[in-house]
């Protein structure tokens, strides 16, 4: 009688990995807009598979996150090359990076299938994308001297036109067109009581300052000319009309000089 020991074979498991790359929804660019920023954006990585997988050394099972990623400051994250068993997973957005909306493309299915390596998702059609916090602004033009809102004598509030323009590192779109930093994206005109609004989705979020081009009727162009304000909460008009925010301009004064004449003088 012959007795041996059936040989095992241990079978490795294919593994792999994901890179991920989180875009502007807007622009699709990897370049975020305004003052907003692409790092810090949180993934969930979640199993979709029948059958157990072991991550990192914990079993996860089907519908259970296996991994959480966070992006970097170019809006990228990624993991080892055999970081995630053979299958199929789901990689959704669980938190939005700063200045930008939780919506948008969120999520994306993938599959591992080749051993060791990284599969490629920062391609425009396969990565993460977000819409872009969007807001306006409300001004209130008023006379320097007595800080109301009416003109002086004969003088105007109304037509009195304003620029805004973009203090931020990154390209802001506005009306459909790329402006950087420094130049104008919105010009505004005062109606017959001297405001002058945007729509509430003009301007990504960010810093503007707002400025004086052309002062109305009976003013001069001096007072208090420019004023910045920050674009940070969704759909929310920003209100200047406020006396400590409002633009101010000096109404135009002159001197009155008389002759006294004699009687014998006017014949």
């Amino acid at each position: 009688v012959n007795v041996y020991n059936t040989a095992s074979v241990n079978e490795t498991v294919i593994r792999g990995g994901i890179k991920v790359q989180k875009r502007d929804l807007e622009t699709s660019g990897t370049l975020p807009q305004g003052g907003a920023t692409l790092e810090g954006a949180e993934f969930t990585v979640t199993s979709l598979n029948e059958g157990t997988v072991v991550v990192n050394g914990n079993a996860y099972t089907k519908g259970q996150d296996v991994l959480t990623l966070i992006t970097d400051t170019a809006g990228q994250a990624a993991t080892g090359g055999n970081t995630l068993p053979y299958g199929h997973y789901r990689i959704s957005e669980k938190k939005s990076p700063t200045g930008y909306l939780n919506q948008g493309k969120l999520l994306l299915e993938f599959a591992i299938t080749e051993d060791g390596q990284i599969l490629d998702l920062t391609a425009k059609e396969t990565s993460i994308q977000n819409q872009v916090i969007r807001g306006g602004v409300k001004v209130q033009k008023r006379d320097l001297e007595t800080q109301d809102a009416k003109p002086q004598g004969s003088a105007t509030l109304g037509g009195a036109e304003f620029t805004i323009t973009s203090l931020n590192e990154g390209s802001v779109l506005v009306d459909g067109k790329s402006y950087t930093k420094d130049q104008v994206v919105v010009t505004l005109t005062t109606d017959e009581k001297g405001q002058a609004s945007t729509s509430e989705n003009a301007l990504p979020y960010g810093r503007y300052r707002i400025s004086e081009k052309n002062s109305p009727t009976g003013y001069l162009s001096e007072g208090k000319l420019d004023a910045e304000f920050n674009i940070v909460e969704n759909g929310k008009i920003v209100d200047m009309t406020a006396a400590e925010s409002s633009i101010q301009n000096q109404v135009i004064r002159g001197d009155l000089e008389f002759v006294k004449v004699s009687d014998s003088d006017l014949n």
